[in-house]
């Protein structure tokens, strides 16, 4: 994202006093710039990814309900949801009393005050809220991303991971596959609604994605698995990675709801084999790798 495109607070003046020069003095109200700025919301993982919500004024009301101006025809999601609305510090949401919660980065919130790129998830739908000067010029680079990114961890679908891969088999630069799958994934849907479940992949995700260089690729393969592309990493090196990854998986505490929940992950590492090709690359892993977590 461009430099342009991040929202900056503004100072405002106000004349207090009387003539020129004269009981005049400058009142930092500390007016936040980007909350004159245009904003919507950009639905990116739901029934309707893709949609775009401008918000204009007023109160958008969000939820099953018929006449809801934010209408999200799910069972995850409550008649009343939640509810965006404007502040003179910028656009808010606040939870309805709803049934599976408003979260907002992953936090569950009563209500809060939105920031340029927050993730609003509402059952099972995620918004991105967006909030910025060139608002259309933004919301088509997030469309783009969209065609190669998964609206629920951000990561690449399995299409544009395997596109990356194909690229990579047709360089000179060493790397290895790791494929990590959650462990009993099954077992754990359910013992959580759809939404916690999902909520627990994302969450593995953005560990993941705190655990790679700049330089690895990660991506989202099926509901419960992950591929890590790893440049100019061999095969033996890869091993101890993808056992460093699920490690690292295991022994965190992910915060979904209000329970903490043990998620327990495997990992398998693969180099290229003669005569391989990326897809088959990639189904060799991640057999193993669901033959490993018993899914």
């Amino acid at each position: 994202m461009s430099r342009e495109d991040r929202p900056t607070d503004d100072e405002a003046t106000v004349d207090i006093g009387g003539g020129a020069g004269e009981g005049v003095c400058t009142l930092d109200l500390m007016v936040p710039e980007r909350a004159r700025w245009p904003a919507c919301l950009l639905e990116i993982y739901g029934e309707h990814v893709g949609r775009r919500i401008d918000l204009i004024g007023g109160t958008y009301e969000a939820g099953r309900a018929d006449d809801a101006r934010v209408r999200i025809p799910s069972l995850s999601v409550s008649r009343c949801h939640a509810e965006f609305f404007e502040r003179p510090e910028g656009w808010s949401v606040r939870d309805l009393d709803s049934t599976n919660g408003t979260f907002v980065d992953d936090h569950r919130v009563g209500s809060a005050v939105l920031e340029h790129g927050n993730i609003v998830r509402l059952g099972g739908t995620l918004f991105r809220f967006l909030q910025a000067e060139q608002l259309d010029r933004l919301v088509t680079t997030e469309l783009t991303d969209l065609t190669r990114l998964d609206g629920l961890t951000r990561t690449r679908h399995r299409a544009a991971f395997t596109e990356t891969l194909e690229a990579w088999f047709d360089g000179e630069r060493t790397f290895a596959l790791v494929v990590i799958a959650i462990d009993r994934f099954a077992d754990l849907e359910a013992r959580l609604h759809d939404q916690a479940a999902e909520n627990a992949v994302s969450l593995v995700a953005n560990l993941l994605r705190t655990r790679l260089r700049r330089v690895d690729i990660l991506g989202r393969l099926d509901r419960a698995a992950f591929g890590v592309l790893l440049a100019d990493v061999a095969e033996p090196r890869a091993r101890a990675v993808a056992e460093k990854l699920s490690r690292q998986v295991t022994l965190s505490s992910f915060e979904i709801g209000e329970s903490v929940v043990p998620i327990r992950a495997v990992a398998v590492a693969t180099g290229r084999r003669p005569d391989d090709a990326p897809h088959r690359m990639v189904e060799r892993a991640l057999a193993e790798a669901h033959r490993r977590a018993g899914t």
